[in-house]
């Protein structure tokens, strides 16, 4: 059976447990937009001000309570546009970040969102260990603490090559 419940401080909308916006004015259903993360954004409008929410949260708070700041909402499927409130939880950062490596949803390599390198650069990296640390974070943009990681596949791991063994330190 679909729930539904008003939207508090935006009167003019409800929204179901099947994560489902709704104007009360018009009986319109709202489908909001797919960011490219992954995440259900929904758009409300009030006194002709757009207010964006990302539907996860927005569910929670309306049919569980306020998010604590140090908390964060998971999706127990590990699917990000699945927002019915029994695929919803409140979890640790820690716990979220374990959810996302069970799903198999957490970004590595490229595709994580401050990576400064690239894989053909890991790789090169690895394949060369006789050049410097300190003179391949020069050339990248990084740490010498970076690159040494990378070569010793504590990062970039799911690359799964290593090169011949060099320096551990320089």
């Amino acid at each position: 059976m679909e729930i539904w419940k008003e939207i508090p401080g935006f009167e003019h909308y409800e929204i179901s447990i099947f994560s489902k916006v709704r104007s009360k004015i018009t009986g319109k259903l709202l489908n909001g937009f797919v960011e490219s993360n992954g995440y259900r954004r929904v758009t409300l409008v009030k006194n002709r001000v757009e207010h964006r929410f990302l539907m996860h949260r927005l569910m929670h708070e309306v049919f569980i309570g306020p998010i604590p700041k140090h908390l964060q909402i998971g999706h127990l499927d590990g699917t990000r546009d699945n927002n019915h409130i029994d695929n919803l939880s409140l979890v640790t950062i820690k716990e979220n970040a374990g959810h996302r490596k069970l799903h198999g949803t957490e970004p590595v390599g490229e595709a994580k969102l401050l990576s400064k390198l690239k894989e053909k650069d890991v790789i090169f990296i690895r394949e060369n260990p006789h050049i410097s640390a300190r003179s391949l974070g020069k050339k990248y943009g990084v740490s010498k603490t970076a690159i040494l990681y990378a070569r010793k596949g504590r990062n970039w791991a799911y690359l799964n090559i290593k090169g011949p063994e060099g320096p551990s330190d320089n």
